[in-house]
């Protein structure tokens, strides 16, 4: 994962890469555990990436241990290879 410090670096960097779809593997979203908001791409290298921001920060003396039912709150579709 790559995490960057605004969501306006996520937005660009997602306006670049809607250029060439192929790459992106999940669409924009926010994750229900940590509250980050990201999208998932193939790198021209062939590996895959999660770009992101607005991470929760852990808190190791108040942090306990939670259960989610969803991966995402918003977002974070998933875009099969071959659409």
């Amino acid at each position: 994962m790559l995490e960057v410090s605004d969501l306006t670096t996520v937005g660009r960097v997602m306006s670049l890469i809607n250029d060439d779809p192929d790459h992106i593997i999940v669409t924009l979203g926010e994750h229900t555990n940590d509250h980050m908001t990201s999208f998932y791409v193939t790198t021209p290298s062939g590996f895959q990436i999660e770009y992101s921001c607005n991470g929760l920060v852990v808190d190791d003396d108040t942090w306990q241990v939670a259960h989610y039912e969803a991966i995402s709150t918003w977002g974070h579709k998933y875009i099969p290879a071959d659409a």
